[in-house]
């Protein structure tokens, strides 16, 4: 019984410890110059473009397209390829919600306003 406990603890331990671990892989070389992606046209209003990039796969750098994903209310903050003593490390893209700015002016569209018997366009502009 006590054999059965001690290989439990054990797992569990081991098991606590690689929980979250992320190993960082560095890469001698340099990775190739960015490409530029041709963009197809967005799936909706809100989507953002996510720009493509170098992937390490073990033995070659590897390029990831480009894609639209939906804005999750936030402004995307590429990923790179950071220089350290070692080599190269890839530090991977992110949405930071922290860095929304609130629009001081919205745009109001143009309409048509009605206007004792007959109707007026009211051109679109910019409003607080």
């Amino acid at each position: 019984m006590k054999q059965k406990l001690f290989v439990f603890g054990v797992f569990v331990l081991l098991l606590a410890f690689s929980y979250g671990y992320a190993e960082t892989i560095y890469v001698i070389k340099a990775p190739p110059a960015l490409k530029v992606d041709v963009k197809p046209s967005a799936p909706s209003v809100t989507a953002v473009w996510i720009d493509g990039h170098w992937k390490w796969n073990g033995q070659e750098f590897v390029w990831v397209g480009g894609h639209w994903e939906k804005n999750p209310k936030g402004i995307w903050k590429a990923g790179h390829w950071g220089k350290r003593k070692l080599g190269y490390v890839w530090v991977p893209g992110h949405w930071d919600k922290k860095s929304i700015a609130k629009p001081k002016k919205v745009w109001a569209k143009g309409h048509w306003k009605k206007h004792k018997n007959r109707r007026i366009w009211v051109a679109g502009h910019w409003k607080r």
